[in-house]
């Protein structure tokens, strides 16, 4: 007689040999199950039972929540399960109060979606037909093999109809709402350039260095005294930098050339990299090709 193995390496696979119920009993190092029943951890937290109803098997899969680990011991269970009816319950030994739980979370999420922002995201009006009828018709065959059917949802198309308008004005009215926010937007970017050149003539002219100076890519460059200062707070000597400059300009200048206690590394694209720094070429010009002249 062959040996039926019961203990797995993988929680999946033992949620899939339950829900097929094709052994009386299986288990991993954290999920397991007995008879109809499955486990995470342990007895205290059930994460689903299969119940028979007149020829149907239904499962009935635990709505709590416990830890990160049995949510994905959840998501396991929902999968190994998705050929079977599905009903989602705080009590997974009852089937009339998960198809009740069931319902009453269905009627919940039509409801908010009204006023859910993410229901009306892309160019569709039509999302109520695409997702939750179809969740409702699954529902109401649910309703029809319990005997249940007094618990069936009536969506008429009235409501279809309402609700697709519904979304369409929404949907006018954010884009209302987008228009007046990038107008905001515009504006707000406008004053602060405004601030960033007042900020940054100022520190031109010996000004503090702010937070803004220091996130600025490419960096600029100052001249104080016998020292090149950068807008990320760092400086080389003038005569240095002039020479550099120089070399440049001449094409002579060698990657890993000594400028203060920097290595100038390479100029690509008109952008002079000397370690973490970023400079522009015209810049430099600007800065330095004047002083140069003055020398």
């Amino acid at each position: 007689m062959k040996r039926i193995k019961k203990v797995f390496s993988n929680g999946s696979q033992v949620l899939h040999l339950w829900a097929n119920q094709s052994q009386s009993d299986a288990r991993s190092s954290n999920v397991f199950f007995e008879g109809n029943t499955a486990y995470s951890y342990g007895y205290h937290f059930p994460l689903g039972q299969i119940h028979d109803f007149n020829g149907h098997k239904i499962a009935v899969l635990t709505s709590h929540s416990y830890s990160n680990t049995t949510a994905k011991h959840k998501n396991w269970s929902w999968s190994a399960t998705s050929h079977l009816i599905q009903l989602s319950s705080s009590k997974v030994d009852c089937l009339d109060a998960a198809l009740l739980e069931t319902q009453t979370a269905l009627i919940d999420d039509l409801s908010s979606n009204f006023t859910r922002r993410s229901f009306y995201s892309g160019s569709k009006t039509n999302h109520y037909n695409e997702y939750y009828k179809k969740q409702v018709e699954t529902f109401n065959k649910t309703c029809d093999v319990l005997k249940q059917s007094k618990m069936k949802l009536d969506v008429s198309q009235d409501f279809i109809e309402s609700m697709n308008d519904h979304v369409k004005a929404c949907l006018e009215h954010q884009k209302v709402l987008d228009a007046e926010f990038d107008v905001r937007q515009a504006k707000r970017q406008l004053k602060l350039a405004e601030k960033l050149k007042v900020t940054i003539d100022l520190w031109k002219n010996g000004g503090p260095l702010t937070s803004d100076l220091r996130m600025l890519r490419p960096q600029i460059i100052r001249v104080q005294g016998d020292l090149v200062e950068t807008s990320s707070g760092a400086s080389v000597p003038l005569n240095e930098a002039k020479q550099l400059l120089s070399k440049l300009i001449n094409k002579t200048a060698k990657e890993n050339e000594s400028i203060g206690s920097f290595k100038f590394n390479n100029l690509t694209n008109g952008i002079v990299v000397i370690g973490c720094h970023q400079i522009s070429l015209e810049q430099a010009k600007q800065v330095l090709i004047p002083l140069t002249l003055v020398a």
